[in-house]
């Protein structure tokens, strides 16, 4: 078994030149699969085997791997963030076995090469357009957790932040542009894009608002408990954020802060993106970043290595 050229790009790359280099690299893969990793992360060694296995059924389009976010001392901050990641990624698996997920993991992921098809150089979340357009051609996505990828959380104030921003903007790029972007999908499809996207990323700020102001003026004991419990929250949320980077929080702050932190981010891609801010793929967010190496495009051969 064969893992081949690869292509390594690095930081602070503008999504044009990033899907440039993107859609050059699968034009010149060879193999009847193609891996897809970013460079940051580490695989485990049995990665190409698990994803590769997948494609024994014919119906299978692409695969997904999983990645897994490792300790690296920052408390609180890694608990809340690996809750909200084991959350997407139990959404995923459910997906995979009722019928497709609709996207898949752009650190760990493999797609027949004859479906892939290049995508405008503005894409934001190739991860999500490529995995639809697959299944627009009657292909389906499946999730394996056993082709494994380690990342840990950054430790740089902000390059998380960014990194949502930008995906969410593309997931609102995707879903305002399907048509466009992708084509006719089932109605299934539609229905798990618009969910788990679209209601439960982009609009859960502006719902969390609506409830708060209907709240308040709800009469009752009962609505009373329920604002001071979510202002509560809100306020647990806002101190935790405020310290961010001074201190370590404990769960207690961490855990609302990041809820609050994940929301802010899709406030932000919404504007960012409405008002045609520039999106840059990745930015250097610290002294600490990286300074090459981004996306890494592998094809992978299931004939024997001459």
């Amino acid at each position: 078994m064969w893992l081949g050229p690869a292509i390594f790009f690095g930081a602070a790359v503008a999504p044009a030149l990033f899907g440039v280099l993107r859609n050059a690299g699968v034009a010149h893969a060879t193999g009847e699969i193609v891996l897809l990793a970013d460079a940051r992360q580490q695989f485990d060694s049995q990665v190409a085997r698990a994803l590769e296995r997948n494609f024994a059924d014919p119906g299978v389009g692409a695969v997904s791997g999983e990645l897994v976010l490792r300790s690296n001392g920052h408390g609180g901050e890694e608990v809340s963030l690996g809750l909200y990641w084991r959350y997407e990624k139990a959404i995923r698996r459910a997906q995979s076995r009722w019928s497709s997920s609709i996207g898949y993991t752009g650190a760990v992921s493999a797609v027949r090469r004859s479906l892939f098809e290049p995508l405008p150089t503005d894409t934001l979340v190739d991860d999500l357009v490529t995995p639809l357009r697959i299944i627009s051609k009657r292909y389906r996505v499946v999730f394996e957790p056993e082709a494994r990828a380690y990342d840990e959380v950054s430790p740089t104030p902000g390059r998380e932040f960014h990194r949502k921003v930008r995906t969410l903007a593309g997931v609102l790029q995707t879903c305002i542009n399907v048509p466009k972007l992708i084509g006719p999908l089932p109605a299934r499809i539609w229905w798990q894009l618009l969910s788990h996207k679209l209601l439960t990323r982009l609009l859960v700020p502006y719902l969390l608002l609506l409830a708060f102001v209907a709240n308040a003026f709800l009469p009752g004991s009962f609505y009373r408990a329920t604002l001071l419990t979510q202002a509560l929250l809100y306020a647990l949320g806002l101190t935790g954020l405020m310290i961010a980077g001074r201190s370590r929080r404990r769960r207690v702050l961490a855990i609302p802060a990041t809820f609050l932190w994940l929301n802010a981010a899709a406030v932000v891609a919404a504007f960012r993106y409405v008002t045609g801010k520039r999106l840059d793929l990745w930015r250097v967010a610290g002294p600490d970043a990286p300074q090459a190496a981004v996306l890494h495009h592998a094809t992978y051969d299931r004939s024997p290595r001459r």
